[in-house]
């Protein structure tokens, strides 16, 4: 037993394990930790840029409505003044 304790205290000094100093694990969080920031400041920056596109959807939509309101409108006006024009004839 003596030996073996001699023994030990020679080897103390050296280390037997991994002298990896990095590991893939180590490495994994802040690396999703960054794409996750830059996913969100990119759709952030999309998402601020995509704005006027709803602006002109919206308004393209609006204008096609309000313009398809007053074209029926002029036909059923023009409709009813050539009917009481029609009918004064008679």
């Amino acid at each position: 037993m003596f030996d073996e304790m001699e023994d030990q205290e020679e080897n103390w000094i050296f280390y037997d394990g991994e002298d990896d100093i990095t590991s893939q694990g180590w490495l994994q969080q802040p690396l999703n930790q960054i794409v996750k920031l830059f996913f969100l400041t990119f759709a952030r920056k999309k998402l601020i840029q995509g704005i006027p596109v709803f602006s002109i959807a919206a308004g393209s939509y609006i204008n096609y409505q309000f313009a398809r309101h007053v074209s029926e409108a002029s036909h059923m006006f023009y409709q009813k003044r050539w009917l009481i024009e029609k009918e004064m004839k008679l």
